[in-house]
C-alpha cells in the first residue's frame, strides 16, 4: 500500500475528519478498518499508519531492543503509549481527540499527507510551512542520488 498525495480536509464540531476517499480506497482494498495515530508533537503531525503498518513497525523496533534493559522499556513505552487505534465509522469519518488537536494546533482545516507506509495528518499552516521550495527540494536529490 503507498499512500501519496496531500489532500486539504475540514474537522467538524465534534472533531471528526473525513479520511480522503482516495486514501479509504487504499485501506479498504487491503481490508484495513482502522488507523493508528502517533502524534509527533516535536514536529507538530500525526502519523497515522494502517494497523497492518503499525504491527510491523513495532516489530521492527521490538527486534533491535533488548526489552531487559530499561532504556529499551522506556523506548518501547514511550513509543506505543503515545498512540490510539481509530476506527473508521461507516462514513469513513476518524474521531480525534481535544488533546491531539491542540498538540498538532489543529482548529478546522488539516492535510492528510501520503508518505509511502502512512499518512501524515497536519495543521494547515503548518504543512505548508514544512515544505521545501521545488528548487531545495531538486538540489538536494542531487546531491543525494549523485
Amino acid at each position: 500500500m503507498q499512500f501519496l498525495g496531500n489532500i486539504d480536509a475540514k474537522l467538524d464540531g465534534k472533531g471528526r475528519v473525513f479520511v480522503p476517499a482516495q486514501f479509504r480506497r487504499l485501506l479498504e482494498q487491503s481490508g484495513e478498518t482502522a488507523l493508528v495515530l502517533r502524534v509527533n508533537t516535536e514536529s507538530g503531525f500525526a502519523k497515522l499508519y494502517p494497523l497492518s503498518e503499525w504491527t510491523r513497525q513495532c516489530e521492527e523496533l521490538k527486534s533491535r531492543l533488548n526489552l531487559w534493559k530499561a532504556q529499551d522499556q522506556m523506548i518501547y513505552r514511550t513509543f506505543t503509549s503515545k498512540a490510539e487505534q481509530l476506527e473508521l465509522d461507516s462514513n469513513g469519518r476518524v474521531l480525534l481527540q481535544k488533546k491531539y488537536l491542540e498538540q498538532l494546533g489543529i482548529d478546522l482545516d488539516v492535510v492528510f499527507a501520503g508518505v509511502g507506509d502512512y499518512l501524515e495528518l497536519w495543521a494547515r499552516d503548518r504543512y505548508e510551512a514544512s515544505m521545501m521550495d521545488e528548487a531545495s527540494l531538486e538540489a538536494a536529490l542531487e546531491k543525494i542520488m549523485v
